[in-house]
């Protein structure tokens, strides 16, 4: 019973899996922020919820064999999340390079970064 729960637990996460990997590629590519973050509303959150669905219909009588599924249904609900995350952070990080920063910010950044006990420090630890 365990054996033929587990495969065909594992059969619909390897497709799942596949469908999500292929889907996922799109991302890489030098598409638009538009068009990156529609992709992630209309493609790949309801496949993730489409996953979830295919792995409750699963028939799955074994106790342990369940709780692998269980696992997997939060770990896609958890990718759900991210991926609403990073339609976020797409968006946002597309905002922040359009905005121009002043010429002399670069610098006013070194300085604040800037440690004189630090640089002073390893200045003695090299000698």
């Amino acid at each position: 019973e365990d054996k033929d729960d587990y495969e065909a637990l594992v059969s619909v996460i390897d497709k799942n899996s596949d469908d999500l990997n292929n889907k996922a590629k799109y991302l890489n590519e030098a598409h638009s922020v538009k068009e990156k973050s529609q992709y992630i509303h209309d493609k790949i959150i309801p496949s993730i919820s489409k996953y979830v669905k295919a792995l409750n219909q699963t028939n799955i009588k074994s106790n342990r064999v369940n709780q692998m599924r269980q696992s997997q249904i939060e770990m896609y609900y958890t990718l759900s999340d991210y991926y609403k995350e990073r339609k976020k952070g797409i968006i946002i990080e597309e905002k922040l390079q359009k905005i121009k920063a002043p010429d002399d910010f670069n610098s006013k950044v070194a300085y604040l970064g800037k440690d004189e006990k630090y640089d002073k420090a390893i200045d003695r630890l090299e000698k």
